[in-house]
């Protein structure tokens, strides 16, 4: 009974480990219904990027926003 256990739990966690492997972040966020995110596309002027961060709630930001925000509009 334990060995199939392990074994069905070994074999969930390389599913696991598949999937994350084959989809990204922008996949999962479309997957799990979160499309009320904003994006703010890296093509955009630096002053309208900083104006539309500006408005996006700091909880929705990524560690590379933040840190192209300090670099572009402080």
């Amino acid at each position: 009974m334990l060995k199939k256990f392990t074994f069905f739990l070994l074999g969930l966690s390389v599913l696991l480990l598949l999937f994350a492997a084959l989809v990204g972040p922008e996949e999962l966020a479309l997957f799990l219904g979160s499309e009320d995110t904003v994006q703010a596309p890296q093509n955009t002027s630096a002053s309208q990027w900083c104006a539309d961060m500006e408005n996006k709630p700091n909880k929705q930001w990524q560690e590379g926003d933040f840190q192209r925000f300090a670099e572009e509009c402080l």
